[in-house]
């Protein structure tokens, strides 16, 4: 049978080195804050507000309301709250961004102030590139190199985008290709908040449902069929327990009216969802932005159904954290193993194993993990210990069995030559989007753009596709576990 002696008295030139757990660095991903983040923070004004102004918002206007306005004091009384004193920078967005107007909040109630033909929400959030230098030719010339772009969300602590919707995708990019060639649909649009959220953007969504009376744009020419389709649907939505006090009708054409022609766009009254992108480089004052906002939503009483309003923090995300609080052995006892005491030293739990050929090293290891807090619906956590150890010979450190907060590791040492050899365990967490859990932002996604007027068009693809790459970023190491394994 083996003890466990003094570790200088195996069998060596020099003993060896004391069994400790290495330091622990988090593994690219998941949490970012930076000096650099801190410093561009202090550099910039206070917020930036742009507002969509695509003819299919002219339907939240009601002759003599106040929709639209009182959203902005409400938006604008939630950013004072928050920490953001100074009056925003207002911008319109439709084919272009326009800074010119509105200089006034009394304009926003105005329908002839929605009437651009698109939705280019890309080109208020898309970093813009920098011209590119001068060549000798031009600068002989006497060419004047133009002004870099003004990137409004990067010179502003926070910016707030509203918006009834992306618009329809049209063919896909080809491969390599900008996917905002042709005009912001769910992929352009998702990949501007991806490459906001790697440049280190806290990036929130929330959407409200508001009264609307108008002309829904179905973004493409439907038939009668289709149209048909449309008012099944809006039929058997009304009678959802969730639509509760909502009414929907379509105004014009009249249902049950066959269409002579297909038509591209219907007069729309009920529910429909406006959609707000908070954005910057604190995450704490972006939390405190949307968590404002969304109370004064609910005190408004514009709510349609009372309540719906729903959000989610797209980024960063973290998992809770978690920690190993044991390591015994397990099984039948093999007498040709020896272990000693698991005490933490370093960064983790460490030990001392030694063993013959042929034993084998059965563990069952404890771990306790804390939720993570403010993970958006549709993402789980997971927490697994993971082999750390590179070179060791295959089948000498596994992970064969784990339950809930035990796993069970197993060391072979018959495959080990003799000598000192280090097996490391790490304690991982990680985000996943769950494809099969319940989120508002997929039950109120829509796959066309016509037939759920009540839905936001393509909402799915872009929270997944934003959440995919947030927490596909990497994973946290929260803790570790050495085995300091003496083969004799």
């Amino acid at each position: 049978m083996l003890g466990i002696g003094p570790v200088g008295s195996v069998a060596c030139k020099k003993p060896p080195a004391p069994c400790e757990a290495p330091a622990l660095e988090t593994v690219k991903g998941a949490t970012k804050a930076s000096a650099e983040r801190d410093a561009a923070a202090a550099l910039s004004k206070g917020a930036w507000v742009v507002i969509d102004n695509s003819g299919s918002l002219a339907g939240f206007v009601r002759p003599g309301g106040t929709v639209i306005s009182s959203l902005l004091t409400d938006l604008e009384n939630s950013l004072v709250a928050a920490g953001v004193a100074e009056a925003p920078d207002r911008c319109l967005v439709g084919t272009t961004v326009d800074c010119a107007r509105p200089k006034d909040r009394g304009e926003l109630d105005k329908a002839s102030l929605f009437h651009a033909s698109s939705s280019r929400l890309d080109l208020a959030l898309r970093s813009p590139s920098v011209p590119s230098p001068l060549s000798e030719e031009e600068k002989l010339g006497g060419k004047a190199l133009p002004l870099a772009p003004v990137d409004h969300v990067a010179t502003h602590r926070v910016t707030v985008l509203m918006t009834d919707g992306m618009e329809s995708s049209k063919a896909p990019a080809a491969a390599g290709a900008d996917p905002c060639l042709s005009g912001a649909d769910p992929a352009c649009f998702s990949r501007v908040l991806e490459d906001r959220v790697a440049a280190g953007y806290a990036v929130s969504v929330v959407l409200a449902y508001l009264p609307f009376k108008g002309l829904h744009f179905t973004e493409r020419k439907i038939d009668d069929l289709q149209f048909r389709q449309t008012v099944d649907h809006l039929v058997a939505t009304a009678k959802e327990p969730r639509w509760q006090g909502a009414e929907f009708r379509l105004l014009s054409p009249k249902p049950g009216q066959p269409l002579r022609k297909p038509i591209e766009a219907f007069k729309y009254e009920g529910p429909k969802p406006l959609m707000f992108f908070v954005l910057g480089r604190d995450a704490a004052l972006v939390d405190r932005v949307v968590d404002q906002f969304i109370g004064a939503l609910r005190r408004s009483g514009r709510l349609l159904p009372r309540d719906a309003v729903f959000a989610s923090k797209l980024a960063p995300l973290a998992p809770g954290g978690a920690q190993l609080t044991s390591a015994a052995r397990a099984g039948r006892r093999d007498d040709k193993v020896a272990m000693g005491t698991v005490r933490r030293r370093g960064d983790g739990l460490a030990s001392v194993v030694r063993c013959q050929v042929g034993g084998v090293l059965a563990l069952k290891v404890k771990t306790e993990s804390k939720p993570a807090a403010g993970l958006p619906e549709g993402v789980s956590e997971r927490t697994e210990l993971v082999v750390a150890s590179t070179g060791l010979p295959d089948g000498v450190a596994g992970v064969p069995a784990s339950n809930g907060d035990e796993t069970t590791l197993e060391v072979q040492c018959a495959r080990l030559r003799p000598g000192r050899h280090v097996v490391d365990y790490h304690l991982v967490q990680r985000l996943d989007v769950d494809r099969g859990a319940k989120a508002w932002w997929r039950e109120f996604s829509a796959e066309d753009s016509y037939q759920s007027p009540e839905r936001m068009y393509g909402l799915a693809t872009l929270v997944s596709n934003v959440i995919r790459v947030t927490t596909g970023s990497g994973s946290n190491t929260s803790d570790s576990l050495r085995l300091c394994v003496d083969r004799e």
